[in-house]
């Protein structure tokens, strides 16, 4: 799975594939691999000024215009991240636009009943 993510996206799929819960060994090696490519390095978040605050949740540089070209290549990592996404039940729909965008770069997902246009 190639993507080219914002640094909201890519924080955004880390956090969706970091919060999947009840799961066994093989899911783990699974999220370990997507974790891999999708987690910022120091050098990445030195460079967009990322910063931890003691809330829990971060902020960066506003004028940060970085896309980054990933690629996991693991077919079921990539599997898991887009079943993770499409569970994830902790959205803000203020968010919407950009989670559409996100939706719309990790490709179609099945269509479920009442779905259909």
């Amino acid at each position: 799975m190639k993507l080219q993510l914002t640094v909201w996206e890519r924080i955004k799929l880390c956090m969706v594939v970091g919060s999947i819960r009840g799961v066994n060994m093989a899911t783990i090696r699974k999220a370990d691999k997507a974790l891999d490519v999708l987690e910022l390095s120091e050098e990445e978040e030195k460079a967009i000024g990322l910063v931890y605050l003691p809330t829990g949740k971060i902020r960066w540089k506003p004028d940060t215009d970085v896309e980054y070209v990933l690629e996991i290549k693991d077919k079921e990592a990539a599997h898991l991240v887009r079943k993770a996404f499409d569970e994830y039940s902790n959205w803000d729909t203020a968010d919407r636009k950009l989670i559409l965008r996100l939706e719309e770069k990790l490709g179609a997902a099945p269509k479920t009943k009442g779905e259909e246009g």
